[in-house]
């Protein structure tokens, strides 16, 4: 048995290898629930990863994550942000532009 097929949640990692910054990824249609995102990497720059309830990059926001650039010698917070928020049309995430070196995970349902 694929040990993802008992995960509950749907999960998608986010990296600039699957995803360009500035391009919008589509991750479900219809209604749902955004339960985390994972910071697994700090970008290089800074930036900021946009969520939004639409199968589009607009329309409305259900979060934005900010991230400055990191400072010289200054270790940078890695974690999990839990949301749990119901969107309804669709879960859409983009990262802006700027935002070099990035690599998140999204899980909802």
């Amino acid at each position: 048995m694929d040990a993802h097929s008992t995960f509950a949640f749907k999960y998608r990692n986010i990296t600039p290898n699957n995803v360009s910054a500035g391009t919008p990824l589509l991750l479900r249609t219809n209604d749902g629930v955004l339960h985390t995102i994972t910071i697994n990497r700090v970008p290089s720059t800074g930036g900021a990863l946009t969520v939004y309830d639409n199968t589009a990059a607009s329309g409305t926001v259900i979060a934005t994550i900010t991230m400055q650039t990191p400072a010289a010698n200054c270790v940078q917070t890695l974690g999990t942000l839990y949301f749990g928020l119901q969107f309804t049309t669709g879960l859409t995430i983009a990262c802006d532009q700027s935002l070099a070196g990035f690599d998140f995970t999204v899980t909802y349902i």
